[in-house]
């Protein structure tokens, strides 16, 4: 097997994850009067799943369907490779006014993450990568672009003090909507649900088998060990396999 991309790995993680966030309790759940529920669906370039346990499966297809309705929303917000988006809109102006509110909380745990991390995470580095992406291996010019303190968040726009920068969300947006995901199914009534997207996954309440839910994730190169590298259970709180 050739190795693999980091893309391909969250797909393969994403894949152990969901596997075993579905355990066949079909019986029990016929006994108790519940349904376990999941949906998969292709976004962000990876499959996100979508699993609850509900006494009414109509009325856990609509969460289900209302889940995925804002997951897709707060994408088109998000994605800076949509020429119609916000965020395309920010990198080609270098300013955006009346920027929707989950932009700029987004921008703005990224910048805070920035400083946390003293820029080891930052989210203008997309100069860079457009860079390496076009076979430019001179990134001086491109380097002079990045700092994630140049990114000026005010109640009114939201604007680069550097012309040229450009902004990626791709390391932060993905774990905002898998969340977002998590809380609006809450907002339906469903508390045992578990949101998984490419190896981001938040997971709320428990299966009817254990006090959470039973999450495993396969080793990168199958070849060389079968089966899973870590398994665990996971209630009430997020992972990220990256």
């Amino acid at each position: 097997m050739s190795s693999l991309s980091r893309r391909n790995f969250l797909k393969i993680t994403a894949v152990a994850a969901a596997a075993l966030a579905v355990p066949a309790v079909a019986d029990v759940a016929r006994r108790s009067g519940q349904t376990q529920l999941t949906e998969t669906r292709s976004l962000m370039g990876t499959l996100v799943h979508l699993t609850i346990i509900t006494p009414d499966e109509s009325t856990g297809r609509e969460a289900l369907e209302a889940t995925f309705g804002e997951m897709e929303r707060l994408i088109a917000i998000f994605d800076h490779r949509r020429d119609s988006s916000p965020l395309a809109a920010l990198n080609r102006s270098g300013q955006l006014a009346s920027a929707p509110p989950e932009l700029k909380t987004v921008l703005s745990m990224a910048t805070d993450y920035g400083a946390l991390t003293n820029g080891a995470f930052d989210v203008t580095v997309k100069p860079i990568l457009d860079h390496y992406q076009m076979g430019k291996l001179d990134i001086e010019s491109a380097r002079a672009l990045v700092d994630y303190r140049q990114v000026v968040i005010t109640d009114e726009q939201i604007a680069f003090s550097i012309p040229g920068m450009a902004v990626t969300l791709d390391g932060i947006a993905k774990g905002y909507v898998v969340d977002r995901g998590a809380a609006v199914l809450y907002e339906h009534g469903f508390a045992n649900v578990i949101v998984e997207s490419g190896g981001d996954l938040f997971a709320r309440g428990h299966s009817w088998r254990t006090d959470g839910w039973q999450i495993g994730i396969t080793h990168p190169r199958p070849e060389r060990l079968s089966g899973y590298i870590a398994h665990f259970s996971l209630s009430d709180c997020a992972i990220a396999t990256s």
